[in-house]
């Protein structure tokens, strides 16, 4: 019995892991809503509504033209 509680964990970590959240891209999502973007209809946008566990996603051309036009810079 001892041998399964410990073996199990190791079956359900990759799993885990696989379904877990990027929170760099996720933390940039909510601080572009903080900036006062909002949704893009752009997938590959940080910006971009959904985002699929296990996705990890940088800066995109659309979101930095958003910021640009918000900040006129």
């Amino acid at each position: 019995m001892r041998f399964f509680s410990l073996f199990i964990p190791l079956l359900i970590l990759p799993i885990v892991i696989a379904r877990s959240y990027d929170h760099e891209t996720v933390t940039f999502h909510e601080i572009g809503h903080l900036l006062g973007l909002g949704h893009s209809s752009v997938p590959g946008a940080i910006m971009y509504p959904n985002i699929t566990p296990g996705t990890s996603k940088g800066q995109h051309a659309k979101d930095v033209e958003g910021i640009k036009a918000l900040y006129n810079f």
